[in-house]
């Protein structure tokens, strides 16, 4: 998953680097070591700009109608594994003028060797190259220059993302009908759980700005009930003709069909029917009005579990609200509004 995902390991006769300070004692265990640099992908509606993950593709840039962006700032934090490590993904997404700044809480011993000295060598050698204390990457936006940067600070892990002005938004808005979203992958010791990673983020993590956005969202997954026991696999969709003994029928209008979820492109596979369910609809036929099946499915889900809370700081908002994606039990004969996640939003 990683393209430098490297270990850093301390010399055990001499100098951490060929830098004049700081020397460190002779010693027969290493000094220092890091688990591995961060990753970074820069993208705009899900077209990937540039990133240092070698598995990610870039796709074409968006066609369809545009779609006016909201000025907002959006934040999801997520604990993981990746490759042999525990990991962090934070994703940033910017889509007002703004600087953003994410501070993760994690104990130094999580992202270096627990040695005495592991933490002051961290910070005293930091450098823009990335092997002590901070790494940063950049990336050029029609001409603009907007930056990531990981730095390992006392308590924890500091990621900002600076530079998105207003022509790095026009041009994104005009080109993919979005902001910038900036991922930044953090590694950790074994040593670090998922659980433990996750108490910790939701009891500290903090977002803060240069200034206020109209809106944030921390942003929460609604992830499928069959990628439990199927893994992440794509469904198919296929549509079926419906009966012309089905009531609401004429008032299909033209397309009466109804869609089915596959687990192939060849459509011999349906997906079990435990893991999707056909909400209700409002009909009205020869002035009756009554409720009857959608043709739209809905898979059944579940909110992410290492989804992390992020909480702004520095910033006052009026109104906090959370999305509810669950469905309810009584969903195929009462319409419902459901939400596609469980965002908590701050306006």
């Amino acid at each position: 998953m990683m393209a430098a995902a490297f270990a850093f390991t301390a010399c055990s006769n001499g100098k951490l680097n060929p830098s004049d300070e700081p020397e460190i004692p002779e010693t027969n265990e290493p000094v220092f070591e890091m688990v591995a640099q961060p990753d970074f992908v820069f993208s705009s509606n899900e077209n990937t700009l540039f990133s240092t993950l070698a598995t990610r593709a870039t796709a074409a840039p968006t066609d369809g109608e545009e779609e006016e962006v909201v000025p907002e700032v959006e934040v999801n934090l997520s604990v993981c594994t990746a490759n042999q490590y525990k990991a962090s993904k934070l994703s940033v997404h910017v889509r007002s003028v703004n600087d953003v700044t994410v501070f993760i809480p994690v104990a130094a011993n999580l992202f270096s060797n627990n040695d005495a000295n592991s933490l002051a060598i961290l910070l005293e050698n930091s450098s823009a190259t990335g092997v002590y204390g901070e790494t940063e990457q950049e990336y050029s936006v029609n001409g603009n220059t907007v930056k990531a940067k990981v730095q390992f600070v006392d308590g924890g892990v500091k990621v900002s993302v600076t530079g998105v002005n207003k022509a790095v938004l026009d041009y994104l808005q005009e080109t993919y009908h979005d902001g910038l979203t900036v991922e930044v992958w953090n590694y950790y010791q074994n040593s670090a759980t998922l659980e433990g990673l996750k108490e910790g983020f939701d009891a500290g993590a903090k977002v803060s700005f240069s200034q206020k956005p109209s809106l944030y969202v921390n942003a929460f997954a609604k992830v499928p009930d069959y990628v439990e026991t199927l893994g992440t696999i794509k469904i198919y969709s296929k549509n079926v003709e419906v009966s012309s003994s089905e009531k609401y029928y004429e008032a299909l209008g033209e397309d009466k069909t109804f869609l089915y979820p596959f687990l192939d492109e060849a459509f011999t596979q349906p997906l079990e029917n435990k893991y999707w369910v056909r909400p209700a609809r409002n009909y009205a036929v020869d002035g009756e009005e009554f409720v009857g099946p959608s043709k739209y499915y809905l898979l059944k889900g579940h909110k992410n579990p290492y989804d992390c809370v992020v909480t702004p700081e520095g910033v006052t908002f009026a109104h906090k609200e959370a999305n509810d994606a669950t469905i309810p039990a009584d969903v195929e004969t009462r319409v419902c509004d459901i939400d596609a996640n469980y965002n908590v939003l701050y306006y």
